[in-house]
């Protein structure tokens, strides 16, 4: 795919429908030509994801190695966790640019974590609830834990060794619960969700050796 990408991008001045074809064939939301210094969004997104996709493309056009490595974003690859080293800096880029480097840092630790701050910063800053709650907590989601109860209803794709699409924790965290794996994690949620459709699955206090031995209480 990327290859055919960058030969795309060489014969657009010479056929400029080859645009469409690629766009169409590979289902891009964002795309950088190089040829034309020009950047173009798909306009299916919702508007508010436009600003977070254009940014991202101006950073693949600025930073010199990046041209001959892709041209076109996916949906995944605009993700703000895209994790090809490619992807990731453009994202951290986007992210610098959009939520003024500093200015959120300090938005963040003026204030007490929660979600209600997240929905703050969305409106304060003019981004994404999504690229919003990226830049303030490293996310970790799943399916519902039921998803995994019983073998006939498990998503073939799905392994339970690994469970969730991202498992994120702090830098700290990681630091210092490294040994704490994602299926262990998605074991200690198991065991205090309810089978509830909407609303808050549960809560529970769960103790977690660090990589010293020392226990530590968690609020889950």
């Amino acid at each position: 795919m990327v290859s055919k990408v960058k030969v795309a991008g060489r014969q657009i001045i010479a056929r400029p429908t080859l645009i469409l074809e690629v766009v169409r064939k590979f289902d891009l939301k964002a795309f950088w030509v190089p040829d034309r210094k020009r950047i173009m969004v798909d306009k299916s997104q919702p508007e508010l994801k436009w600003r977070w996709n254009e940014t991202h493309e101006i950073i693949h056009s600025v930073v010199p190695w990046h041209a001959g490595a892709m041209m076109g974003d996916t949906e995944y690859t605009l993700t703000p966790g895209g994790h090809e080293q490619v992807e990731a800096e453009a994202n951290y880029g986007a992210g610098r640019l959009l939520f003024l480097q500093g200015l959120f840092d300090e938005y963040v630790r003026s204030s007490r974590v929660s979600f209600d701050l997240v929905q703050d910063a969305k409106k304060q800053f003019g981004n994404t609830l999504t690229t919003t709650f990226w830049r303030l907590v490293e996310p970790s989601t799943s399916r519902h834990w039921r998803d995994w109860q019983a073998p006939a209803s498990r998503p073939e794709e799905i392994d339970p060794t690994q469970p969730f699409r991202y498992f994120v924790g702090s830098r700290r965290f990681l630091e210092e619960f490294s040994s704490v794996t994602e299926a262990d994690a998605f074991a200690m949620v198991k065991s205090y969700c309810s089978w509830k459709k909407r609303g808050p699955l549960g809560q529970k206090e769960l103790i977690l050796a660090d990589d010293s031995g020392d226990e530590h209480l968690f609020l889950f």
